[in-house]
């Protein structure tokens, strides 16, 4: 059963919020033509939609961390927040049968979907498990490099460096991470960190940069590099003003994302996106392997 969110945020499960959303989009999809041209402005190329299923493209994320991992033949990649298996079905390709890449995700029907998508595509080198990545049910040091896109600011804020010392623990010594999300260029204020559209939309759980960029040194992390996409969040508010009848959650554009989405954030308050947060590619190397 969906629990009505007020519009207050106040008591509201970040994990219930976030995981309802999203199993009503992989239920939902956007459409085909709205999904590639948004995988396009993130950075993505056309040829990667003849690659995979259809529906492993949901139309979300803020980024395309496949062009910073420099994945390799034979190498194991983990994928946090896999959804319907974009990004790791296209890691499948770079790595090949002597490779592996592991999907997370807490949303069962995302990982359903993520699932269908691999069969049909013969991709015998993936799983996909359901697990929140706060606890993340793979062994230490057995990761080449961790992708994720969109996804660590959807976290609770109590549980997102935790995150980061699962991340980091994983990682095989020499591995990396690559990370497409938003971080937030100064302190968020009270009311964007506790709106329902914003939480589900990516923006109010969105970490400070020289926070996210401390964590990293603190665990040992090195080559941090946090790279300015230069993308105008504004593309956010022309797709959701499409015809479409979804749009991308990504952003605050979650009116139409699911039955338990208040009708606040963006479509309430108009402010401009770019002066809260940015779009970041964040890559960094366990150079000390997995010793937290």
């Amino acid at each position: 059963m969906i629990t009505t969110i007020t519009s207050s945020g106040k008591g509201l499960d970040t994990y219930t919020l976030v995981e309802d959303s999203y199993a009503y989009r992989a239920d939902n999809t956007i459409d085909r033509g709205l999904r590639e041209r948004i995988a396009v402005a993130l950075g993505y190329n056309e040829e990667d939609f003849s690659l995979i299923p259809d529906q492993a493209n949901i139309g979300e994320g803020c980024g395309n961390p496949l062009s910073i991992a420099s994945l390799a033949e034979g190498e194991t990649i983990l994928d946090l927040g896999s959804g319907g298996g974009f990004d790791a079905l296209l890691a499948s390709k770079k790595v090949g049968s002597n490779g592996k890449v592991i999907g997370v995700d807490m949303t069962q029907k995302m990982i359903d979907l993520a699932r269908r998508n691999a069969e049909k595509m013969g991709a015998t080198n993936t799983e996909f498990i359901n697990s929140r990545i706060d606890k993340i049910p793979v062994g230490s040091g057995t990761v080449d490099c961790v992708i994720s896109n969109c996804v660590l600011n959807l976290v609770p804020e109590e549980d997102k460096q935790q995150v980061m010392h699962e991340i980091y623990r994983v990682l095989k010594p020499g591995g990396r991470v690559a990370i497409s999300d938003f971080l937030a260029l100064k302190p968020l204020p009270q009311w964007m960190k506790d709106d329902p559209d914003l939480k589900a939309g990516c923006v109010g759980g969105a970490v400070e940069m020289k926070l996210m960029q401390g964590w990293l040194l603190e665990l040992g992390f090195e080559d941090i590099l946090l790279v300015d996409t230069k993308k105008d969040l504004s593309l956010y508010k022309d797709f959701e003003s499409s015809s479409a009848d979804m749009t991308p959650c990504c952003a605050g554009s979650t009116a139409r994302a699911g039955p338990n989405i208040s009708e606040t954030g963006r479509k309430k308050i108009d402010y401009d996106l770019n002066e809260w947060i940015c779009k970041r590619s964040m890559v960094a190397s366990s150079l000390h392997g997995n010793g937290c």
